[in-house]
């Protein structure tokens, strides 16, 4: 939901962005785009029968999405499986660095992704953060 506030701090105006979210958590605003961090789908499975979350992506000038919960939904920008058995929680805390660069954390694996966007917004590349930060536990609320 969006709420526009006058000086004062009122709210003037509310907007529903997207409905029918499952498990949202992190958000996250970049240039146009509203990214949101989906902790788990579940009606949705990987073949192993592991958890599955993703990072949801939103125009700034989206409003009324009726959110489908199904990877065929446009506006997954990228998914997460979870492989942790005992902590099937996965996308949690989402951030930016200054080069634009999406960072996510995923909590039941205690791992940090850093997604690497094209000029199209699109991903070019997914790094485990493993690769520059030593081990976690879990992973929750990413921040600069």
């Amino acid at each position: 939901m969006k709420c526009e506030v006058d000086d004062a701090g009122n709210i003037k105006k509310t907007t529903v962005i997207a409905d029918h979210m499952e498990h949202p958590n992190g958000i996250r605003i970049r240039g146009e785009y509203m990214y949101v961090t989906q902790s788990y789908l579940h009606p949705v499975k990987d073949p192993s029968g592991k958890l599955v979350s993703c990072v949801y992506r939103f125009r700034l000038d989206e409003h009324d999405i009726d959110i489908t919960n199904t990877l065929e939904d446009p506006h997954i920008l990228t998914t997460f499986i979870t492989q942790n058995p005992e902590t099937q929680y996965g996308a949690d805390g989402i951030a930016f660095d200054s080069a634009g660069n999406l960072y996510v954390g995923n909590f039941g694996d205690g791992e940090v992704w850093k997604l690497v966007l094209s000029i199209q917004s699109s991903i070019s590349s997914r790094i485990p953060a493993d690769s520059f930060i030593s081990p976690l536990k879990s992973a929750e609320q990413v921040s600069f």
